[in-house]
């Protein structure tokens, strides 16, 4: 049996690895549709920083193709989903994808 400290530097070994392959697939461009996944992006954070019931430390948002990918930890279920919906309703999200995780080590 691992422990939570093992426990909790798995995840987050997990949650880097994820996050690495994402930014490599995420590279620089120049059009018109990166400027609005950078707009997208920039406001799911704004309204994320926002919401008081929502801590933002770590969290990391992206956007590509009119696709949000949400990535890092939370501290409830509540906040996961929450984020989630902030997400949705940003104009010109046509997707969420959650990869949020639940920090459940105390």
């Amino acid at each position: 049996m691992i422990s939570n400290k093992q426990a909790c530097r798995l995840l987050m070994a997990v949650a880097v690895a994820g996050m690495a392959a994402a930014c490599s697939s995420f590279g620089a461009c120049n059009s018109s549709a990166c400027a609005e996944d950078q707009r997208i992006a920039a406001e799911v954070k704004g309204r994320l920083h926002a919401d008081s019931a929502f801590r933002m430390g770590n969290v990391h948002v992206q956007a590509r193709d009119h696709v949000v990918y949400l990535s890092g930890l939370v501290d409830t279920e509540s906040e996961q989903g929450s984020a989630a919906s902030i997400a949705a309703d940003v104009p010109g999200v046509r997707r969420v994808v959650n990869e949020l995780a639940v920090n459940n080590i105390n």
